[in-house]
């Protein structure tokens, strides 16, 4: 534990998930949700402290971030099939997340009364802090419907914590899931940092319109639809698209999802599309790299909770197509287009009414509208009204 842990004894404690690292370069959504709350928070003037477990790059900056251990788990048989049936018999839904969660209580133990904790993702670890913090108040914020074993979903519905999700979506689901009393779980819908992600400087740039995609290229992201899309999209010669993102942390591993992304670029490119392939962006160089697009694509097929890149590209005030899955017909509300999962056809035909520059301005004026009251600072105030 660090010694800015022991002397702060901070009010409120951000629990990142138990498998997730804290780093502005190789960890995800929820690691971004700490840091950005954690600003708002100091932009108040209050200090926030984070527990995560480790990682082989550096962390975000701060002096209040403990890093917690968490067992290195082996690949040998033999341990392997004991680790397995320990977790079954537990009940715990990770092997390391029963080891994680002592560890996390040992650190918490000097938290003043009053205090805010607020685990994500681990409902186990909420229950447990729950029972064992009686003068703190556990706050447990779904970024996913997480499931659970029937034992642990049984102590979750009884235990003193209170439920967020980051979208109604996501919290309908976890009611469902969790048979929790309707309307138990608040929804809070994720924020965006208005004074990066800001527009450019004019509506009117000319041909081409330029189509971005940010985010995994993973199969749930969907990019093979976009992709698909910009096939049928040749013929107008009036697109261009730029790609940001890599399958693993600005590096690729090969796979055969990547392989067919592949052949759908080569085809593009053979087709005289032009294609701009950026490849893993870092966050101070991302609002720069939106603004030189005109329209944001989220074609997910999964069922997105709260997707950070939509908000970001409301926010640069950027004319936003996007999927019907999840949470965000409901982020994005009428500020933007909304188009059936895993259909190119339906995108590219929505595209393809982009290319009227009033359609496509007016449209990003009302997302960066909507964004406008979507703040991180929204977000830490809900935490601590």
């Amino acid at each position: 534990m660090t010694d800015a842990y022991r002397t702060s004894r901070p009010r409120v404690v951000m629990v990142n998930n138990s498998e997730e690292t804290y780093t502005p370069t190789n960890s995800g959504a929820i690691a971004t949700w700490i840091w950005e709350v954690s600003q708002a928070a100091a932009g108040e003037g209050v200090a926030v402290s984070v527990l995560t477990r480790g990682a082989a790059v550096a962390n975000y900056p701060g002096d209040d971030v403990t890093v917690v251990p968490r067992p290195v788990l082996s690949d040998r048989l033999p341990v392997a099939v004991g680790q397995r049936a320990l977790r079954r018999a537990s009940g715990w839904r990770t092997v390391g997340l029963g080891t994680y969660t002592r560890h996390v209580l040992a650190a918490l133990r000097r938290l003043p009364p009053g205090g805010i904790v607020v685990c994500h993702n681990d409902p186990e670890l909420a229950v447990v802090l729950a029972r064992a913090l009686d003068r703190a108040r556990v706050v447990h914020w779904f970024h996913n419907p997480i499931l659970t074993s029937d034992r642990w979903r049984r102590r979750y519905r009884v235990a003193r914590v209170r439920s967020v999700a980051v979208s109604r979506a996501v919290a309908r689901t976890v009611e469902l899931l969790y048979e929790l009393p309707g309307a138990s779980v608040e929804a809070v819908i994720n924020g965006v940092d208005l004074s990066r992600f800001a527009p450019g400087g004019s509506d009117e740039r000319g041909d081409p319109v330029r189509i971005g995609f940010v985010g995994r290229t993973g199969w749930e992201k969907g990019l093979d639809v976009l992709l698909e899309a910009c096939l049928r999209l040749v013929r107008e010669e009036r697109f261009a698209l730029q790609v940001v993102g890599s399958n693993h942390w600005g590096e690729r591993v090969d796979d055969a999802y990547q392989r067919r992304l592949d052949d759908l670029f080569d085809q593009l490119e053979a087709a005289g599309f032009p294609v701009t392939r950026l490849g893993h962006v870092g966050r101070a160089e991302l609002p720069g790299v939106m603004r030189d697009t005109d329209v944001h694509v989220v074609p997910s097929r999964w069922d997105e909770p709260c997707s950070l890149s939509l908000l970001e590209g409301m926010a640069t005030g950027l004319a936003v197509v996007a999927t019907a899955t999840g949470g965000t017909p409901e982020v994005l509300g009428q500020a933007g287009m909304l188009v059936p999962r895993d259909d190119p056809d339906a995108l590219a035909s929505t595209l393809e009414t982009l290319l009227d520059d009033d359609l496509r301005g007016r449209l990003g004026r009302k997302a960066h509208q909507r964004a406008e009251g979507l703040t991180w600072e929204e977000v830490w105030q809900a935490i601590v009204t």
